[in-house]
């Protein structure tokens, strides 16, 4: 049903669209990249705001960031080109924060890690911003001495919690597909410790002595251990 409502609104408005044939088939499956390699050549000059809100969704309806599907630069550059030339009319088109959310996280899972964190500010979302900073810093480490910021207040991730350990003085959270933190409890500041290399491996299991953090990631992913005095990580390997 939501295809074919897409293709009976897509139809009518690509009509009035002189850059993209009308499609004279019955059954046009706008979900083909070849149709949104058709869009993403429009001149963002030459369209309306109406055809730009369908345009936009046949492009976003693509994107799952659960799923796994992430938008392409090119799509993200017409976007946000399309969205340079309505400001020029005078029109600010609606959802720039779902929007450009969207972009941040595709440039993330694209490991444009740069290019995320700029966006994570435009949109003042501090998770991202402090997840960006510890990949542009660290991705990929899994031994050597990790360089972490410290951030004032409580952790805010918006992921379910899978692990969790703690003492007197620090708090240890791993979240789901995301990072794990550690939060000072006397200081009352937090920081990003170590993120998996893929995020479907997160840490599903902590364990702290008060000077290592033992996290072990799931479906026998790896066991990495974190000395919360040094800050170093090593990846724990087991006698053969």
């Amino acid at each position: 049903m939501k295809k074919f409502i897409l293709f009976i609104l897509l139809t009518f408005f690509l009509a009035s669209c002189a850059t993209i044939p009308r499609q004279a088939e019955d059954n046009v499956d706008y979900s083909d990249p070849a149709t949104i390699d058709m869009i993403v050549a429009t001149n963002p000059d030459a369209i309306s705001e109406e055809q730009f809100y369908l345009y936009e969704f046949a492009i976003l309806s693509g994107f799952s960031g659960s799923g796994g599907c992430y938008l392409e630069d090119c799509q993200i550059e017409w976007l946000r080109n399309t969205e340079n030339s309505f400001r020029k009319r005078k029109t600010e088109l609606r959802d720039k924060y779902k929007r450009h959310f969207e972009f941040a996280d595709s440039y993330l899972n694209h490991e444009q890690h740069e290019k995320a964190l700029e966006e994570y500010k435009s949109l003042k979302c501090q998770w991202g911003i402090e997840l960006s900073e510890w990949l542009i810093n660290n991705s990929g480490i899994k031994n050597g001495r990790v360089r972490i910021k410290e951030y004032h207040g409580r952790i805010h991730f918006p992921a379910g919690i899978t692990a969790m350990t703690k003492d007197r003085n620090w708090l240890f959270i791993a979240y789901f597909k995301g990072p794990v933190y550690r939060y000072d409890r006397v200081k009352r500041k937090h920081a990003v410790i170590f993120m998996p290399k893929d995020k479907y491996d997160w840490c599903d299991a902590l364990a702290f002595n008060g000077t290592e953090l033992v996290m072990k990631l799931r479906d026998n992913a790896g066991v990495f251990i974190f000395d919360n005095e040094s800050c170093k990580i090593s990846e724990f390997k087991p006698a053969d």
